[in-house]
Formats: C-alpha cells, sequence, structure tokens
C-alpha cells in the first residue's frame, strides 16, 4: 500500500495492491460477480468504495485522526515490484518520490474525488 498526503486535503488516499487470494473471493462478493477478474474487481466501483469503508472502519477504531483516515484509493492489479518502474532501491526501499511521480495521474485524481467528496459530506 503506498499511502500519499498533501497539505490542501483533509485526508490521505492510497494505492492499494491487494493480495489476490484474499481480495478476489471477498470482492466477488460485493461485486456479485463470481466469476469476475482480479483486474474487473479492482475497476469496479463498488469493490473500491467498500474496501475505502472497510479501511476507514479499521483505522477509526485505531484512533487515527480524520486527517490520517484514507478519502479514497485506488486498487492497483499489480504489484509495485512487477512494475520494473524504478520504484524500489537495490536493497529493495520503495522509493515514495518515485512512486508521487509515477502515479501522479492516479493520485490526481484520488485528490479530486476526495475534494468532491468532501463538499458533498460538508452540505
Amino acid at each position: 500500500m503506498f499511502v500519499d498526503g498533501h497539505p490542501d486535503f483533509g485526508k490521505v488516499v492510497a494505492i492499494i495492491v491487494p493480495d489476490p487470494t484474499e481480495f478476489v473471493p471477498w470482492a466477488r462478493v460485493i461485486a456479485g460477480s463470481p466469476e469476475a477478474s482480479l483486474e474487473t474487481l479492482c475497476g469496479d466501483n463498488g469493490v473500491v468504495e467498500e474496501l475505502r469503508r472497510t479501511l476507514l472502519g479499521y483505522s477509526a477504531s485505531m484512533g487515527l485522526s480524520v486527517g490520517e483516515q484514507l478519502g479514497a484509493v485506488f486498487i492497483e492489479p499489480v504489484p509495485f515490484r512487477e512494475k520494473n518502474c524504478g520504484l524500489f532501491t537495490s536493497l529493495l526501499k520503495f522509493k515514495r518520490q518515485a512512486a508521487t511521480k509515477y502515479y501522479a495521474e492516479v493520485l490526481d485524481k484520488l485528490y479530486k474525488e476526495v475534494d468532491n467528496r468532501y463538499k458533498t459530506d460538508s452540505l
């Protein structure tokens, strides 16, 4: 999971690579599609929202502040290490700046989602 925070937004966002053995059966139930592929499930809006809500419940129960809780998530079907795009050092440490750059469009979309959700929730 890659979690990113920006000072202009009241919540953090995350890019999540799920464990297929755990995620697929759970997501198939949520999507109501017993044969759906990992890729299809990762893009299913209902699955994405249910995962966000589930993680939001966990974070609230752990005492995280509102600003530390997930405002939006993107589910990435391809593990970060398989992308071969410079996201890890030679010691396999995750490069946050490289990830921020690589996922810039996704992060922008997630922050817009947070912004829209916040505006809707505050009305």
